[in-house]
């Protein structure tokens, strides 16, 4: 009786142990390799993670030989099918990135879908890792979509953007920007408007300056970030604000420059009359005080002397001073300084330049996305190139 019970209860503990160890084999997605190559390849070609990983770049196809994939599928038929495939990186899922079933096994595209945002925002954190120049050590796998779930862990290398792509923006911003220097140091590009000084160049605008340094920031940024996520869509609304305030800057900046200089030959005009004037009510003085004999308004003539000698002199100066052209005193004083000495809204204006620049060229590189500057630190930089050009309008001579 002992011995008929036993029996039934072996053999159903054997099973307890057997059943969920096949199903568990029948359920689990083996990869046995996988192959990377050029949407050309018909076969698939350099065995990833056999000695060496493999170098793949974006726009490749990555082929993944698998077993079980029809008792797999059949196992969960409605979770395990291959639009829950997709591609990881570094266990990052590549939403999207759907396999195509080939004699050779799945089939995924190392693409970025430009129009899923789901996918590029997983791209980015893929490419963020990476540095251009230089494939980056990541692991291969294929993720079940919405689980933890990652078959065929393996390394591989992988170059984010194309070597030809890259040289080629690169070459063509660093020829961008010296020709930029070329006319900065030849053609005046970022100096004051108006006449040329009798010596040396005209001084630097730091309105100019600042139009410039956003250009070259927020253009290599968005080269940058389309070279390595592929993203197009990637300035911001506060970015366009930044390059809006720093373009009205330099346009009210040159505009106050430039509504002086009607004023100064009218201004010219009436010293100049004025002066001569002067000059000849003091030679016909000189001759009443230097008759014989000595005149009895001797004294009278001698303060009135006095005074229009002082006018004269006043003339003389404002005269000097509204025909000067000033010269530059080198790049830093000219963008710093107003009549030779450092000017706090000017300095004030270039550090918060610096700090967002900064604070732009960090986001861009660990984030491969262009920061969005919130409406309060937008007014700041306002009210700082507000400043700048509210100081502008009383100098004659302002840069």
């Amino acid at each position: 009786m002992t011995r008929s019970i036993c029996s039934p209860l072996l053999l159903a503990m054997l099973l307890l142990f057997l059943i969920p160890e096949s199903v568990g084999v029948a359920e689990k997605l083996v990869v046995t390799n996988y192959w990377c190559g050029d949407s050309k390849d018909s076969k698939p070609k350099d065995t990833i993670g056999k000695d060496e990983p493999r170098i793949c770049q974006i726009g490749e196809r990555v082929t993944a030989k698998v077993k079980n994939l029809e008792a797999w599928m059949k196992a969960a038929p409605k979770k395990h099918t291959l639009d829950n495939l997709v591609l990881a990186l570094d266990g990052i899922p590549l939403v999207g990135s759907y396999p195509l079933p080939t004699e050779h096994g799945l089939r995924f595209e190392l693409v970025r879908k430009q129009k899923n945002e789901k996918n590029m925002a997983a791209w980015k954190m893929v490419s963020a890792r990476t540095v251009p120049l230089k494939p980056e050590k990541m692991t291969i796998s294929i993720a079940l979509e919405g689980t933890a779930e990652r078959y065929g862990l393996r390394d591989i290398e992988i170059r984010v953007a194309s070597e030809n792509r890259l040289w080629t923006v690169g070459i063509v911003y660093l020829v961008l920007l010296l020709a930029f220097l070329w006319l900065v140091a030849n053609n005046g590009l970022l100096r004051d408007v108006g006449p040329k000084p009798p010596e040396g160049k005209k001084p630097f605008s730091l309105g100019a300056t600042q139009m410039a340094f956003w250009f070259f920031i927020v253009f290599g940024g968005f080269l940058y970030v389309w070279l390595v996520a592929g993203d197009l869509a990637v300035l911001t609304p506060g970015v366009l604000g930044l390059i809006g305030i720093s373009a009205a800057t330099g346009l009210v900046a040159t505009s106050v420059a430039t509504a002086k200089k009607p004023a100064v030959p009218a201004e010219l005009s009436k010293l100049e009359q004025e002066k001569i004037g002067l000059d000849t009510q003091l030679n016909e003085l000189e001759v009443h005080i230097g008759v014989t004999p000595t005149p009895a308004n001797l004294e009278s003539l001698k303060v009135e002397q006095a005074q229009k000698k002082k006018r004269l002199a006043v003339i003389e100066a404002t005269i000097t001073e509204l025909t000067t052209v000033p010269a530059s005193a080198g790049f830093f004083q000219d963008i710093l300084s107003t009549g030779g000495e450092v000017s706090l809204p000017r300095f004030q204006m270039m550090a918060w330049t610096l700090v967002l620049g900064i604070v732009f060229l960090h986001s861009v590189f660990t984030t491969l996305n262009m920061p969005e500057f919130d409406a309060v630190l937008l007014g700041l930089m306002g009210l700082s190139s507000g400043t700048y050009v509210g100081f502008k309008f009383p100098s004659t001579t302002g840069k």
